[in-house]
């Protein structure tokens, strides 16, 4: 009856470990642990106004990343950078808060205790943001 006790115990101890090293491997493979962006349906647009350059800047955001564009004075996409790709080997944590009419969110970095705030709020047809040293900037959904 020991002998089977052990080898149960044994057995059982096995398969903790085979379960929590496979479930440790799942989590860094999708990214668990590190919150990500959760933009709300009505924000999920491609933002823009007018550069110095004679194109368009502005944000695109997807059910889960903001992406800064940008357009030549055709139209044309001359660059995006994704949020979610800039920070994906970062040590950071998210907070949002949003509502029917507005969309706040910071990053925080733990490994040089730095924060980014972003501030959208919907006026219209018109999202207007507001940067960390209180500029604002009106962007006009893109058809």
């Amino acid at each position: 009856m020991k002998n089977t006790f052990k080898t149960l115990l044994i057995l059982f101890a096995v398969a903790s470990l085979t379960f929590t090293a496979c479930k440790k491997e799942t989590d860094i493979d999708q990214g668990t642990g590190k919150d990500h962006l959760n933009p709300p349906s009505w924000i999920q647009f491609i933002w823009t106004k007018a550069n110095g350059l004679n194109g368009e800047d502005g944000y695109q955001f997807t059910s889960d990343d903001m992406i800064t564009v940008m357009y030549d004075q055709n139209g044309n996409q001359t660059s995006n950078l994704s949020l979610k790709d800039a920070i994906k080997d970062k040590d950071y944590t998210i907070s949002e808060q949003h509502t029917t009419t507005s969309y706040q969110f910071s990053i925080h970095y733990n490994d040089t205790n730095s924060t980014e705030n972003y501030q959208f709020v919907l006026s219209g047809p018109q999202l207007i943001y507001t940067d960390n040293v209180q500029n604002t900037f009106t962007y006009t959904k893109r058809n």
